[in-house]
């Protein structure tokens, strides 16, 4: 990345749920970049006003997503074509003469705001040591534990996986679509694949019966109300954290047990 832009510069990243998200994140982090995921799935209109208002210095994203986005003065980097895999390749692997400075931001997502026009959270880096100091302090999330890339990649609570298991040392585990549907599949996928902790809503706890433990260990649930019968369903035999808060606040600023 730092062939194409400068430490605090922004870097847009359209991908769909794929191999490469954790690692153009942790890439940009160790660059000192800014990192704006944007899922694919919006509507036009919603792109086209976020890549004008993010200004970014670069696109990462598919060759097969190209034609849903907005052209821009910025370079566009295909990462799964094999010129610029072999571009990657060719690149000095070692480790990066560069520390960013803790105060300086190393995250933007956009939210719908209050007005329903998007608006940029921009989170930074001492944010994310603190979040990742909590994790580690609080539930013992370490390189036994399997997390679930379980939110959508232009959503905050996607940077709580990377987060487990990038910054914690947990294993992050990507299932295919049709395993993430909510339900006795869905279950089925976090036992087989021995998952610690993820973050889910409670319409997916609805749809989906819990599995046995030790499987989910640590349950994080958010984005809507937490309701009594899904905690009397999901807390037997783990822990539950009913998270909340908005984007400005590195994930979230409340956790209740």
């Amino acid at each position: 990345l730092l062939q194409f832009c400068q430490p605090g510069e922004r870097v847009v990243v359209v991908l769909e749920r794929a191999l490469e998200q954790p690692a153009v994140w942790l890439a940009a982090l160790k660059a000192g970049l800014i990192y704006a995921p944007v899922d694919p799935a919006n509507p036009r209109e919603r792109l086209e006003f976020i890549f004008g208002d993010l200004q970014p210095a670069i696109l990462l994203t598919h060759k097969s997503l190209l034609p849903l986005l907005p052209a821009g003065a910025f370079r566009v980097l295909c990462i799964d074509t094999t010129d610029e895999r072999a571009t990657l390749a060719s690149l000095d692997a070692g480790h990066l003469q560069f520390d960013p400075p803790r105060d300086a931001p190393s995250s933007l997502f956009y939210t719908s705001g209050t007005t329903g026009v998007p608006k940029a959270a921009i989170n930074g880096f001492r944010g994310l040591d603190n979040f990742a100091e909590y994790l580690r302090r609080g539930f013992d999330f370490g390189p036994g534990d399997r997390v679930l890339q379980s939110s959508s990649t232009g959503f905050d609570g996607s940077l709580f996986d990377f987060v487990v298991a990038l910054q914690c040392g947990a294993t992050l585990v990507l299932a295919p679509p049709e395993q993430m549907r909510p339900g006795p599949g869905f279950t089925r996928m976090l036992t087989e694949q021995r998952i610690s902790t993820c973050l889910l809503t409670p319409t997916t706890l609805r749809s989906s019966p819990p599995p046995a433990p030790p499987v989910m260990r640590v349950l994080f649930a958010g984005g809507e109300p937490l309701t009594v019968d899904l905690l009397q369903r999901w807390s037997p035999g783990r822990r539950v954290m009913n998270v909340c808060g908005p984007t400005e606040c590195s994930l979230w600023y409340q956790g209740e047990e």
